[in-house]
């Protein structure tokens, strides 16, 4: 299993609150067609030009840098 975020995979995104979204093969968190996050390597953002660091990945889970609480957590669709 592979437990690190490769960008150019298909991932399912569970956030915390229970909603679900999608990466599509880059580096984007969707959910509801629209972008919440962007991922670089290890560092996640907020989504937009006024783009904001917000969390660490650590594996495939996003955890905020802010209070520690798990934000999302990502896993690789089979395809």
């Amino acid at each position: 299993m592979n437990n690190i975020f490769k960008e150019g995979s298909r991932y399912h995104v569970y956030f915390a609150g229970g909603e679900e979204g999608v990466v599509d093969c880059d580096e984007f968190v969707r959910k509801g067609g629209k972008l919440i996050y962007r991922i670089d390597g290890s560092e996640v953002y907020t989504a937009g030009s006024n783009a904001k660091y917000v969390a660490e990945l650590s594996g495939l889970t996003a955890t905020s840098v802010t209070d520690g609480n798990i934000i999302f957590r990502l896993t690789l669709e089979n395809t």
